[in-house]
């Protein structure tokens, strides 16, 4: 199908729609006053899904198109630190990234919808985030 594709149009590759299954360990830093250091707690691994436009991973290579979606996770995580700050002014304690591990989804995946079935923090309202090209948004996972 894909020679195809260029057949028709020459040398342009088709524009896909990719999806990343991110698997996400974190952990609640809780400050320690005997080391007067956070300290890690237990970690607990939930579930992301990222989609992009393949132009945009190949525009900027597969190396650096991983570090955008770590990017993009770590953002979301000071802005639920900050949020939680606000609400929580005196607790120091705060939710770390230990590791994302992602991975692309396959067609059988991306069919059955696996995003409908992750393992969502209870924090998040949305575990679907849309990359685009300098930005990210969260999307509501009946419409990713």
């Amino acid at each position: 199908m894909f020679n195809s594709f260029k057949n028709l149009f020459g040398n342009k590759e088709a524009i896909i729609t990719e999806y990343w299954w991110c698997k996400v360990d974190l952990t609640l830093m809780s400050y320690d006053n005997a080391s007067e250091k956070h300290l890690p707690g237990e970690i607990r691994q939930y579930d992301y899904f990222c989609k992009n436009q393949s132009d945009i991973r190949k525009s900027n290579g597969d190396a650096k198109f991983e570090l955008r979606i770590k990017e993009a996770l770590e953002d979301i995580y000071i802005g639920h630190r900050n949020h939680f700050k606000q609400a929580e002014p005196n607790d120091i304690s705060f939710i770390a990234i230990v590791k994302i591990e992602e991975r692309k989804l396959n067609d059988n995946e991306i069919a059955e919808k696996v995003w409908m079935k992750g393992r969502l923090p209870h924090w998040e309202n949305s575990h679907c985030i849309q990359l685009l090209v300098d930005a990210y948004e969260k999307v509501n996972p009946n419409t990713f």
